[in-house]
């Protein structure tokens, strides 16, 4: 990478690669085999620098619009061969870094450096809108993959103007959107990631781009609705995938056959989980994306697996995915998830000793280490399980029960005292009925209204004995009320 942010930024594109540029933002079909073309003229004329943009900005935009790999391999070929010191401090530098950082990422650019993200902000101060929107999209996706929330929230900052200004393409706004729910998702901010993916919508809808509004659809199903609308989820995918054909766009099939995956295991239907992981990694192999895009769908499969009692068939995919070339800060997760499944093929066994409690006091360490309180997100009871045997042990009390509460997660059988109920009920001896709050009492500041009433209501059920504790409807979930039977002062 140049050294100097200080030199020229010259308007070295050619009047060839602008029109195309502006080809490229309305979504037409040819685009990006003329740009792959022109990458290979000028890489055999000798113009390196625009053959790196022309190259760097098809790598881009096939990965960001979700498509099918068909040129990019050839393009990290020609980046490849350029190398990052012919990129230039120009426009055409900052392209040739959009597409080189996105594969850097994912370890198949092995010749040119991670991306200075501060050096390359820099740089696209001065660059055109759609140019620094277009590198926004790469460093976004390096952000989320990398655990960096303090560098994604200056990118933000840098391009929160730039995204309104009039050179902004709906193009590359709509997908920098894309990009930072993503972002916004993976560090819990759900409600701005769906802001984020409704705009991508609009903006796809106002200016007729069918393959934005697709990706945007689909990926507001997978991330989204699947947990909180899942019959709008399915339909959303659906009418998504439906604008393609799997020859031409298989990965807009693979994020819809992971909407109802995710869907599959959110309610415990693991076998048919099973069968729709597998079918998004069927699409996702043909449309010849590198192993590291690949990683949340196996991770899919795996999750499935485990769910439905094949714990050794989940490990093998998990190590599988060990494996696989990922960032440092993925690959610590990837750890974790792996010694989470084998833990799980303990608990299903029953087979805790001394030792495999000690490697669920390490791994949970690491979990707490990692700021990751969601490992397992797709598989609450699993989690609910192991969270609720730490407790049974005193591991990681604090940690754990803070986790349970952010997660809302549902008291397995048999889960301990420590566990942190929503309410507790003393049904022999006092009656007593206590929250996280403290003691409820009829008449009390906390218990007023109907709610006096309703501990009335509580106090007789109990009396009448276990049969009238069940309602038809019930209102809350039933493991977030503890029992406690104790002996009364006279016993």
């Amino acid at each position: 990478m140049p050294n100097s942010a200080s030199e020229p930024f010259p308007l070295d594109l050619g009047d060839q690669m602008a029109e195309l540029q502006g080809r490229l933002t309305a979504e037409a079909p040819d685009a990006l085999e003329r740009l792959a073309a022109m990458a290979d003229a000028a890489l055999a004329e000798g113009n390196l620098a625009l053959a790196a943009a022309c190259a760097g900005t098809v790598v881009l935009t096939e990965h960001v619009q979700a498509a099918r790999h068909q040129h990019t391999s050839r393009m990290l070929g020609v980046l490849a061969t350029t190398g990052p010191g012919v990129a230039g401090t120009g426009i055409n530098g900052v392209l040739a870094w959009a597409g080189a950082t996105v594969a850097r990422d994912y370890n198949v650019l092995s010749g040119w450096p991670h991306a200075d993200i501060d050096f390359l902000l820099e740089r696209a101060q001065r660059s055109p809108a759609d140019i620094a929107l277009a590198l926004g999209c790469a460093l976004g996706e390096a952000c989320e993959r990398n655990g960096l929330d303090a560098e994604f929230a200056t990118l933000q900052a840098h391009l929160a103007g730039r995204e309104l200004q009039a050179d902004a393409s709906p193009f590359w706004r709509g997908y920098w959107a894309i990009t930072s729910a993503w972002h916004l998702y993976a560090f819990g901010r759900h409600d701005e990631a769906l802001q984020r993916l409704e705009m991508a919508q609009a903006l796809a809808a106002t200016h007729a781009l069918r393959g934005l509004g697709a990706t945007a659809a689909l990926q507001r199903a997978r991330v989204i609705e699947s947990e909180r609308d899942p019959a709008l989820a399915v339909r959303m995918a659906d009418a998504a995938a439906a604008q393609g054909d799997p020859s031409r766009t298989p990965l807009w099939f693979a994020d819809q056959a992971d909407v109802h995956c995710r869907i599959a295991l959110r309610t415990g239907d693991f076998h048919t989980a099973v069968g729709h992981a597998r079918r998004s990694i069927g699409f996702v192999q043909a449309a010849g994306v590198w192993p590291g895009y690949q990683a949340p769908y196996r991770l899919n499969e795996a999750y499935a697996l485990l769910g439905a009692g094949s714990v050794d068939e989940a490990l093998d995919r998990f190590h599988a995915l060990k494996e696989t070339a990922l960032p440092a800060y993925l690959v610590e997760r990837v750890r974790c998830l792996v010694d989470l499944a084998a833990l799980s093929r303990t608990d299903l066994r029953d087979d805790w000793d001394e030792s495999t409690l000690a490697r669920l006091a390490d791994v949970l360490r690491r979990l707490r280490e990692l700021e990751w309180p969601s490992a397992l997100p797709l598989l609450p009871r699993t989690m609910a399980r192991l969270l609720s045997r730490a407790l049974a042990h005193d591991i990681e009390v604090e940690w754990v029960c803070a986790t349970i509460r952010s997660r809302h997660l549902a008291a397995p059988h048999g889960a301990p005292q420590a566990w942190p109920w929503a309410a507790v009920v003393c049904v022999l001896g006092d009656f007593q009925v206590s929250t996280t709050a403290g003691p409820l009492r009829a008449g009390a500041r906390g218990a007023r209204k109907a709610a006096s009433k309703s501990l009335d209501l509580l106090r007789l059920l109990a009396a009448q004995g276990p049969r009238s504790m069940w309602w038809p409807r019930p209102c809350g979930r039933v493991t977030d009320v503890k029992a406690v039977a104790r002996p009364s002062k006279s016993q």
